[in-house]
Formats: structure tokens, C-alpha cells, sequence
């Protein structure tokens, strides 16, 4: 439109070419989010719900057990596990399809996109590489604790 108001937050005089994240559109915010923070999110569950789990089956009372006092705790934190290792790998998931959309971006050395801000989408992408890969290797090695320790250990 001819005369047409530029939308608030805008800058009329910058073509989507010059933006710092011109292919932040080839990618959801949701879907940047959760890969960023999705599998952070499900480790601290899973180690918040499989902590009350045992701690409650293992010391219901002033003196602690030696073996669980509910036969299904194990079931519980396998499921709660199980849960969190599928959560986590699907952030992982996303954010690597992520990154691959955005990861022509912009190009250049790294100082020189810090300076302008450029690449914001693929930075977020690749940060959720990362951190998903961090956070899953914890929920597995929660997975593998869980087999290779009793309940009440």
C-alpha cells in the first residue's frame, strides 16, 4: 500500500536481505524455543520427580529403608525417565533441523556478526545443539543409574 503506515517496531528502510536473522521465518519461534530449552526443561523434571520418588519410597518415616517400600517406585522413575530421554532427544531433534535451515544465514567470522547482531536464529539453533546434547547425556546417565543401582542406595 501506497502511503501505508510502517507497523510499530519496524524500519521501513531495511529489506529483509539486511536484517540480522533474515531467515528467522524458516523456523517458528516455538520451535526455537523448545529446542533451546526443551531438554533442559525435561532433565530438571525428571530429577525433581524421580528425586520425591525415591526419596518418599525410601525414607517414609524417621528411619531409612534398606529397600523400597512401594514395589512400583522403580516403574514410576523408569517412566519418569523414559519421558524426560524422549523429551530431550526431541528438542535435540529440533534443534539440529533447526540449525539446518538457518545455517546459511549469515557468513562471516564471529566478531564480526557480534558486532551487528547477525545470525540470531542460527546461534539459537546451534545453542540448542548443544545444550540438548548436554541435557539428554544427563537423563541418560540418569537412565543408567538407575539400572546399575537399587532404588535405595
Amino acid at each position: 500500500m501506497v502511503g501505508a503506515a510502517a507497523a510499530p517496531g519496524s524500519r521501513p528502510d531495511r529489506d529483509a536481505a539486511s536484517h540480522p536473522a533474515p531467515q528467522r521465518a524458516a523456523v517458528g519461534r516455538g520451535s526455537l524455543w523448545f529446542g533451546l530449552f526443551g531438554a533442559p526443561f525435561f532433565w530438571s523434571v525428571q530429577l525433581i520427580a524421580t528425586y520425591a520418588v525415591a526419596a518418599h519410597t525410601c525414607f517414609p518415616q524417621r528411619v531409612p529403608l534398606v529397600t523400597s517400600s512401594s514395589p512400583a517406585a522403580w516403574n514410576a522413575v523408569a517412566i519418569v525417565i523414559g519421558v524426560a530421554l524422549i523429551g530431550s532427544v526431541a528438542a535435540l531433534v529440533t534443534s539440529t533441523g533447526n540449525w539446518r535451515a538457518t545455517r546459511t544465514e549469515k557468513g562471516g567470522a564471529h566478531a564480526a556478526l557480534l558486532d551487528g547482531g547477525d545470525g540470531r536464529t542460527r546461534f539459537m539453533s546451534y545453542a540448542g545443539i548443544m545444550l540438548s546434547a548436554l541435557f539428554t547425556g544427563g537423563v541418560a546417565l540418569s537412565a543408567l543409574a538407575l539400572f546399575l543401582t537399587p532404588v535405595c542406595w
